[in-house]
């Protein structure tokens, strides 16, 4: 269970700036659990979108308990060119938007959204849908459908009633945006302890050889 004051997210409260110069990649991630708004905006995954950032083949299965409007399920407010592909929002919502909560201002760069699903076994109160969002589908098994045919060997359900699908393989992770050869090599979680062995680690967030990876066990 997560609590936020202002602005967070599962993962991060900010993903992307302007001071990065490059895009930020999230990639084979995803999240589960609760969130608590108390003051202002939040979302499941990140809080703000500040600059380009590519999101594929990510989900957030959260619930969020929020009275402001731009809460959303995977971001709550879009102020950079986002992208999104084959990602999906599930859980109870309160309120805000069912992907993304808004925040757009009159200089926000357009965002794309392809394969983008939102919905929940209970889907008519997950949330107000905006018109970034996409529900594909008419019940619960036509939408479990929908996101394993994106790619199967990435997705994949069991098919039964209330199961969301799941993400499959070796998580490709969280790229921070370093140059090669920045960063201290190794593994470490995220107290800053080194580990040792990288086929024994748990699902979670490491920062490999200075890159912060989600890993999918």
């Amino acid at each position: 269970v997560v609590t936020s004051a202002s602005g967070d997210g599962l993962l991060a409260g900010y993903v992307g700036h302007t001071g990065y110069g490059k895009p930020t990649y999230i990639e084979h991630v995803y999240v589960t659990g609760q969130l608590e708004v108390t003051n202002n905006y939040a979302g499941g995954m990140f809080g703000t979108v500040g600059d380009t950032v590519v999101m594929k083949n990510c989900y957030a299965n959260v619930d969020i308990n929020s009275t402001d409007a731009y809460t959303g399920g995977i971001i709550a407010r879009v102020r950079g060119a986002l992208t999104m592909e084959n990602c999906y929002a599930a859980g109870s919502f309160t309120r805000g938007g069912g992907v993304i909560g808004g925040g757009q201002e009159s200089g926000t760069p357009s965002s794309t959204y392809k394969n983008v699903v939102v919905w929940n076994n209970d889907y008519e109160n997950f949330g107000n849908l905006r018109l970034q969002d996409d529900l594909n589908g008419n019940n619960f098994a036509e939408l479990q459908k929908t996101v394993v045919a994106w790619d199967s060997s990435v997705w994949s359900c069991d098919m039964q009633d209330g199961s969301y699908p799941i993400l499959v393989g070796t998580a490709v992770g969280i790229k921070d945006i370093m140059a090669e050869g920045e960063g201290r090599k190794g593994i470490y979680d995220l107290s800053g302890r080194r580990l040792s062995d990288s086929s024994k680690l748990a699902k979670g967030i490491y920062i490999i050889n200075g890159k912060k990876v989600a890993v999918g066990k």
